[in-house]
């Protein structure tokens, strides 16, 4: 028995092993930012103990909530810098900016942005009551200022309306040091019918987006129902220029609203025309915003010739000027089902990017209206015109994961907001050697090319100075609330868990995706890469001769398959002989042709 588990232990360490070399040969690498174990800086005698999930800003600024061993009263804390640079931002019981008072906790989701500037939400103890326990700060570590805190005067209302809490939930912070939040209201003249509104601006210069009880831009009504403290809807949303987006309720229905400029203009209303077909809008769910204020957000829909098998979908677009993406029924790129589309969501997990595409998961039925049973993935649609150009599969339930010979993708879990059409996805596993210590993964998916293994659960990691655990948890900020997790400088942002109880909080620099047949990485395709290719021909991933260059499909072994996408990527014929691949009898080859084919067999 000792035997069987040793010889066990040797081939998970050698496929770990493995995994980590693979990493290394295509450039990706990891930074470490902190571990459990080591001492917290700003915060003397104390070591981390644990994490929450982290943001990452678009220079690789840091930022995260963590926990100190040792002490009870003050074991919290908030820290944020680029690796091996971080500082204390914020401590449980240390003195809150702007008031007399001390922090308590509440800062699980902070911002970051490229600046180092730090927004987040806390609780206030010590020093402070029931009416004014809550706030918002931003700054730099070291230079906190306060954004808005309960008892304070709430700008653009009448003199005595204060902020009475609500703003430990969402917040939202950009480049330019803006930020956006919601809050309760009370004072003179507040009744349940105007006690909650939207803000945004930088400190010291908020402005007031909308309030309860205020006329609906495009409609007949008045706002209402803005004070859902804890639940996905219907959080603002801000982009880089400042301008937001946010679903709401007003009297007669919901809608969709962009304040740009100062200006409040509806999107998208219940009861009306929902662009591309010929039903309405029965209620619209969770808008996302890209830079361009072009807004994406799902819809269910009611009227004639609605039915279970079409009644939701993707829209996007400006106001005055909204177009369908995908509605549920319409054929799934990729598969021989349609699309489910289902109507709710989380907020962020119907994107779009600053390049106008719009990436989306949904499950798949057949043509009765069914379930297909693992049916599903990720879609991507891009720029205006969306249903005449089509859209594609990021990743599909059941298709083989690339590099991990036999192993399936199961299903994606919750992703974000993403600033480019390259997409990070979390998904499970299945297949051969696939059990519940290494079927969580985290991917990131290029245009163009097959999606890349970042980290996988079981796997061994360099934790720093050459010291390798196993991965036992991936911990990302998948979701929108807990901050972004992927950068437009291909840095990504992950919270790791080890086998034993340590964690950390960990960067990689993922370099763009290689050129296709490039296998020697040098920019272009000739006769080096001709021969690293006839070198690995005939390897698989557990051969000393495998290239995972040469593999171009991604499928775990270098075979004629992958010759037909080598060739279709030389750059002028004739192509080399390739006699491997030469049709024999009773086996199916390829013959080279004289000249480079136009698309992939």
């Amino acid at each position: 028995m000792r035997v069987k588990l040793l010889i066990a232990a040797l081939t998970i360490a050698t496929t770990c092993l493995m995994n980590l070399n693979r990493a290394a040969a295509g450039g990706l690498s990891f930074q470490t930012v902190t571990l459990s174990g080591q001492a917290a800086p700003g915060a003397p005698g104390r070591i981390f103990s644990f994490y929450y999930p982290p943001a990452i800003s678009n220079s690789g600024r840091v930022a995260f909530a963590g926990w100190l061993t040792g002490v009870t009263s003050n074991d919290e804390g908030l820290w944020s810098g680029l690796p091996g640079a971080i500082q204390l931002v914020a401590r449980e019981g240390s003195a809150a900016p702007g008031t007399s008072a001390a922090f308590a906790n509440g800062w699980l989701f902070p911002r970051v942005n490229s600046s180092g500037v730090v927004a987040f939400s806390a609780a206030l103890g010590a020093g402070a009551n029931s009416s004014n326990n809550t706030g918002i700060w931003a700054g730099l570590p070291g230079a906190l200022s306060l954004v808005a805190r309960a008892g304070n005067a709430a700008p653009g209302t009448p003199a005595g309306v204060v902020f009475s809490g609500g703003m430990q939930n969402w917040l939202m912070l950009n480049d330019a040091g803006q930020v956006v939040f919601r809050a309760n209201l009370t004072g003179p003249d507040v009744t349940t019918a105007n006690d909650a509104g939207i803000w945004a601006g930088a400190p010291g210069a908020l402005q007031l987006v909308a309030r309860e009880g205020d006329t609906a831009p495009g409609t007949a009504g008045v706002f209402d129902l803005f004070n859902y403290q804890f639940e996905a809807y219907p959080v603002p949303v801000m982009n880089a220029a400042g301008e937001v987006v946010f679903s709401g309720h007003y009297t007669g229905g919901r809608g969709i609203w962009r304040w740009s400029g100062g200006v409040l203009e509806l999107v998208a209303l219940t009861n009306s025309n929902a662009p591309g077909t010929g039903a309405l809008f029965e209620y619209l769910f969770d808008p996302w915003m890209n830079a361009s204020g072009q807004v994406v957000f799902k819809a269910s829909l009611m009227g004639d010739g609605v039915d279970f098998t079409n009644n939701s979908g993707v829209w996007t677009g400006v106001p005055g000027d909204v177009e369908m993406v995908v509605r549920k029924g319409d054929p799934a790129p990729g598969t021989s089902g349609q699309y489910l589309v289902g109507a709710s969501d989380n907020v962020g997990m119907t994107s779009i990017d600053d390049g106008g595409h719009i990436t989306f998961l949904s499950s798949l039925m057949d043509g009765d209206g069914a379930s297909v049973p693992g049916g599903g993935g990720i879609w991507q649609y891009g720029g205006l015109g969306l249903r005449a150009g089509g859209g594609s599969a990021v990743v599909l339930y059941g298709t083989p994961a690339p590099g991990l010979p036999g192993v399936n993708f199961s299903s994606v879990n919750e992703f974000g907001p993403h600033p480019a059409a390259n997409i990070p996805f979390p998904a499970y596993l299945s297949g051969a050697g696939v059990n519940g210590d290494n079927d969580q993964s985290y991917w990131l998916k290029d245009v163009g090319s097959s999606p890349r293994l970042i980290v996988r659960e079981g796997d061994l990691f360099d934790v720093g100075g050459g010291v390798m655990r196993n991965i036992g948890q991936i911990n990302t900020s998948i979701q929108a609330y807990q901050g972004p997790g992927y950068t437009s400088n291909r840095q990504m942002v992950i919270g790791l868990s080890f086998w034993g109880g340590t964690s950390g909080i960990f960067t990689a620099n993922i370099p763009p995706p290689p050129i296709p047949g490039d296998t020697d990485g040098d920019g272009d395709i000739d006769d080096d890469d001709y021969n690293a290719f006839t070198d690995a021909f005939g390897s698989n991933t557990g051969d000393p001769n495998y290239d995972p260059d040469a593999d171009m499909d991604g499928d775990g072994d270098v075979d004629c398959a992958d010759l037909r996408l080598f060739r279709d990527a030389w750059p002028s014929p004739p192509f080399p002989p390739f006699s491997q691949c030469r049709p024999t009898l009773g086996s199916g080859g390829l013959q080279p042709p004289t000249q480079p084919a136009a698309t992939t067999p």
